[in-house]
């Protein structure tokens, strides 16, 4: 079965959503499918219209090299969709698909229909999160605003209007049938961990020397930092901790938009003991991810850390770290009850005894570390999960417009 992928953007650029969009791909291909990439020009600009990661082809979609609407706003929008339609029908009738599959944002999904209708062959959209959702946690917009109600109504009209939709979330689903989409067309297809690229290191006494970590116990974060992720929250509470143990450390890994506000905080009297790395290479993770003793996700309790399930605990839990979440929905999915300890988002008191409790627990920490490792590797392995795509695949293959719901 040839699919073609039509994705906001890909590797070699790196992030949680060209993470997955990778995994999709390379295990489709091990298991027999034949999958194409195709990028819109949000990939930035590239030499080759094609491209080939791990055996796959991935398509490029390039600003012409004049194109005055590209400094209107507005304009520039309109135009991209344009252009990624018309590369979308290019790539349809050099490789024929029997499937499209369009993945979040609606961006995608929009020329990824209308190319599909015009062609006939079905197609899919998977969402990874809901995009108004993203804007309000980056307070572009409130939930309110005109802006947020023609996203969402946008969203649920492409729903409608595709054969199939997968979510990777049952809250996500649960969602989109309150919305009207039919339960028989929503499948849930998890976030997953690539087994084979996270194998445990030893912790490195070079690194552990220049970070100054030597006989501490250490309190790891390691992901993107966006406001919803409640870095601040964790910071604070580290605070309360390091008043009375000073053999303890943070140790932040990352980077995102609230790296200068986490940056100034860290600078000010509760920031002592905490050590920020910053970004570092992909290859490096797993190699910081060995000196962290737990590894905590303080996220804040919004809509969408309430439906999104993140991808960097199954990472900490592949390596057979402890992991503390607060205890949103999106992380009790994910991480699942009995295989980590949980918080209510917020509650500095609460996340300090639970980090306590595994620094000074070692039973504990080796079972949660036990549990957590046997979760990711057994029920959240891609190999296991790209198996959840033939059947919905299957089910609508020479079906186009099956799912076209009347709005």
């Amino acid at each position: 079965m040839k699919t073609l992928h039509v994705m906001n953007d890909s590797i070699p650029l790196i992030g949680g959503y060209t993470i997955r969009s990778r995994s999709i791909v390379t295990h489709q291909r091990q298991i027999g499918m034949y999958p194409w990439v195709i990028t819109s020009v949000r990939q930035g600009p590239t030499e080759k219209d094609t491209e080939e990661f791990d055996g796959i082809p991935h398509l490029r979609t390039n600003w012409p090299k004049k194109c005055f609407m590209r400094k209107i706003p507005l304009a520039r929008l309109f135009q991209e969709e344009i252009l990624f339609y018309r590369s979308i029908c290019r790539a349809i009738r050099k490789i024929s698909p029997d499937i499209i599959h369009a993945h979040s944002p609606i961006l995608c999904a929009f020329p990824g229909l209308l190319a599909a209708r015009k062609f006939q062959i079905p197609i899919v959209y998977e969402i990874r999160a809901f995009w108004e959702d993203a804007a309000v946690a980056s307070n572009k917009f409130s939930s309110t605003s005109v802006q947020y109600r023609t996203i969402r109504w946008m969203e649920t009209f492409i729903c409608r209007s595709v054969d199939r939709v997968v979510s990777i979330s049952r809250s996500m689903k649960n969602d989109l049938i309150a919305r009207g989409i039919p339960e028989s067309k929503v499948f849930v297809v998890p976030n997953g961990v690539d087994a084979l690229k996270f194998e445990s290191k030893p912790k490195n006494p070079e690194l552990i020397s220049n970070l100054g970590l030597n006989g501490k116990a250490v309190i790891g974060y390691l992901g993107t930092f966006y406001d919803f992720e409640g870095i601040d929250d964790l910071i604070r509470a580290f605070a309360a901790i390091y008043e009375r143990e000073k053999n303890v450390a943070l140790l932040i890994v990352g980077g995102g938009e609230m790296e200068n506000a986490i940056r100034n905080q860290i600078a000010k009297p509760g920031g002592a003991g905490v050590i920020f790395v910053g970004k570092v290479p992909p290859d490096a993770v797993p190699e910081y991810y060995a000196l962290m003793d737990m590894v905590v996700y303080p996220r804040k309790r919004t809509r969408i850390t309430e439906m999104t399930t993140p991808l960097k605990p199954l990472e900490a839990m592949a390596l057979g770290k402890p992991v503390i979440c607060s205890a949103v929905g999106g992380l009790k999915e994910m991480v699942g009850l009995d295989n980590g300890l949980f918080y209510e988002p917020g509650n500095d008191r609460e996340l300090v005894r639970c980090c306590k409790r595994v620094i000074h627990d070692p039973a504990l920490a080796a079972r949660l570390a036990a549990a957590g490792k046997k979760r990711a590797l057994s029920e959240r392995n891609w190999c296991c999960i790209v198996e959840e795509y033939p059947p919905i695949y299957d089910g609508i293959r020479r079906r186009p417009g099956s799912g076209n719901d009347k709005v």
